[in-house]
């Protein structure tokens, strides 16, 4: 009819031709070694087979055991947050020619009026969508304003 719901021919782009043929060539490359070492192992009798199975399921049992007891026992009441300061390298319109403290208010006033815009999104019928959209795809940006607040406020 008028062609609405034409199915679309995949179009292949160079960059996944490329990839293709590297993952077909590390494809060829891990076969021929797999091929070498199921040799080489042929000729082992099972019982050293078990050994060497239990030997390496041991000694990576033991890595992740000891990577999860580091990973958990490490002390975390020794995170510090620093400063916010906006790079020299960036220019905004508002904050050149201004001392370091000025800055800052400005840096506070620029948050304060996102939180203030986020929770207007939250409490409109129309931008609950966007302000959805926006805690799914960042989810921990509310929780690093209050925090951040909660630091200046410290202060």
């Amino acid at each position: 009819m008028w062609k609405l719901f034409k199915r679309k021919t995949p179009r292949i782009s160079l960059i996944h031709v490329l990839f293709e043929r590297g993952s077909n060539i590390m494809e060829r490359k891990h076969r021929g070694l797999a091929n070498v070492l199921n040799k080489k192992v042929a000729r082992w009798s099972t019982s050293r087979i078990k050994i060497a199975m239990i030997l390496f399921i041991t000694i990576y049992v033991a890595s992740i055991v000891y990577l999860l007891v580091d990973t958990f026992s490490t002390n975390t009441d020794n995170i510090q947050v620093d400063h916010i300061y906006v790079p020299k390298n960036v220019s905004l319109k508002d904050t050149q020619n201004r001392s370091l403290d000025e800055e800052n208010k400005f840096i506070r006033v620029r948050i304060k009026e996102f939180y203030l815009y986020m929770d207007s999104l939250k409490n409109d019928t129309n931008g609950k969508h966007i302000y959805d959209s926006i805690i799914h795809y960042r989810p921990g940006l509310l929780d690093s304003i209050t925090y951040w607040e909660s630091l200046n406020n410290q202060k």
